[in-house]
């Protein structure tokens, strides 16, 4: 169970059983689990894979589902090892939520556009999700592309020092501005606080 949290990104890899999330506000979870319940929860994103449809019950406002964003090189084996059937049509139950107390507007469905992967450590090896409809694993692999091509025009520019330092700026600039407007400062804003506790 993930009870009372409150601006925190949670990560379960795998629960054979249920993962019950309630009383959370401003959260990003990320679950694969055999059922999932949510309750009782304010402006939270919940990228969930399960081969059952979530459960959203109690007093749920501005929620964003979304399927899962994260994979590392063991999923797979601890999938199996929690017994999640690893089905294709699994990957859309996350879209059909059995909304307890038909409140419908308690929640809304991501977008391919605003879907990207969650980053896990190094040492999880990176690679694209597969608990994702398909038209959300093609959104990064355009996005990545997009970024493969700008980093090659760039290099192909052969910048001086000082224009990569206006350009650097530049971006620097407009990455902060896109936190912002995004909400994802909280994600590393909670990142910084980590470090500096260590």
């Amino acid at each position: 169970s993930i009870m009372n949290s409150n601006s925190v990104t949670v990560f379960v890899a795998a629960a054979s059983r249920m993962v019950t999330i309630d009383g959370c506000e401003n959260v990003t979870v990320v679950v694969a689990a055999n059922m999932i319940r949510i309750g009782n929860s304010v402006d939270s994103t919940f990228h969930l894979y399960s081969p059952n449809n979530p459960i959203l019950y109690g007093d749920n406002r501005a929620l964003v589902l979304a399927p899962h964003n994260a994979y590392y090189q063991a999923l797979t084996t601890h999938l199996k090892k929690a017994q999640i059937a690893t089905l294709v049509r699994n990957v859309h139950l996350w879209r059909h939520p059995i909304i307890m107390n038909n409140d419908t507007q308690s929640c809304t469905f991501m977008k391919p556009k605003d879907y990207f992967k969650m980053v896990l450590p190094e040492e999880f090896q990176d690679s694209t999700p597969i608990l994702a409809p398909s038209e959300f694993v093609e959104a990064i692999k355009i996005r990545n592309q997009f970024l493969e091509d700008i980093q090659q025009e760039i290099r192909d520019e052969n910048l001086t020092e000082e224009q990569s330092k206006k350009l650097h700026t530049a971006i620097q600039g407009y990455f902060r501005e896109w936190l912002v407007s995004t909400g994802q400062i909280k994600g590393i804003s909670d990142l910084v606080k980590m470090i500096d506790q260590e």
